[in-house]
């Protein structure tokens, strides 16, 4: 499919997709007394329900970064929703707390692989330093727009429509939008020079994820706790392989 050229709605489009993750979050904190209620699991479980996602998010952010400048933003972009909408789906039929926090932990993938290629595409097609202070600018307003609405939006949505509906919704938004990227945003990558390093971004994904975890355990089991130094030490031998590595 050839994508139109309408710049102001491949910014909104782009935008609503860095966006989605900020309602999506918000919704998570209004409907966690439901999903308590509903699941019959204490606050301590449903923390790893918020914890799962950050771990996943946090780990490979950069690493889709780099996997959309090589593989193509558009491509990663659509992969990201797709992943994302069908963790929203898994999340809202999720019927133990088990299988919402895996539910989670995929969707946090998603989020990694649809903010990437999405504030990529932003860039790269406002280069021009007039346009580029125009979209950042709308970019900006767009998610400090959400930050305002989104709790209001997910009381009204998580309150009309239960949490299973509500998490579906964010699904039929992500399907919503992957007809916007394929019918508004071109392929774009960065030049290939060579082939990508997978190793590299294994031992950097691995790293990441190594101190998030440490950063999340840490002011509950305390800084001297084997669970939190030993992720540590993990991810500075991480760090330090990829150095050499590269």
């Amino acid at each position: 499919m050839k994508a139109e050229d309408n710049p102001r709605a491949l910014l909104l489009t782009a935008s609503a997709a860095c966006a989605l993750t900020i309602f999506d979050t918000n919704l998570l904190g209004v409907i966690t007394p439901m999903l308590v209620a509903d699941m019959q699991v204490g606050f301590a479980p449903m923390a790893w329900v918020l914890s799962g996602f950050l771990l996943s998010f946090a780990s490979l952010l950069l690493v889709a970064g780099a996997l959309s400048d090589h593989f193509g933003r558009k491509r990663v972009l659509l992969l990201g929703l797709s992943v994302y909408g069908a963790g929203a789906l898994a999340s809202g039929m999720a019927s133990i707390i088990e299988w919402l926090i895996l539910a989670r932990i995929f969707q946090g993938v998603g989020a990694a692989l649809l903010l990437a290629p999405a504030l990529a595409i932003i860039g790269q097609r406002f280069r021009q330093p007039d346009e580029a202070i125009k979209a950042w600018a709308t970019w900006g307003s767009i998610m400090g727009l959400t930050m305002v609405l989104a709790p209001i939006l997910s009381s009204l949505v998580g309150g009309w429509l239960g949490w299973r509906w509500a998490l579906g919704m964010v699904a039929l938004i992500c399907a919503l939008l992957i007809v916007q990227v394929m019918r508004l945003i071109q392929e774009s990558s960065a030049p290939r020079d060579h082939p990508f390093d997978w190793w590299g971004a294994l031992l950097f994904a691995l790293c990441m994820l190594a101190g998030s975890w440490s950063l999340i355990r840490g002011p509950e089991l305390g800084w001297q706790h084997p669970w939190v130094l030993w992720p540590l030490h993990w991810g500075y031998c991480c760090s330090s392989l990829s150095f050499f590595w590269n």
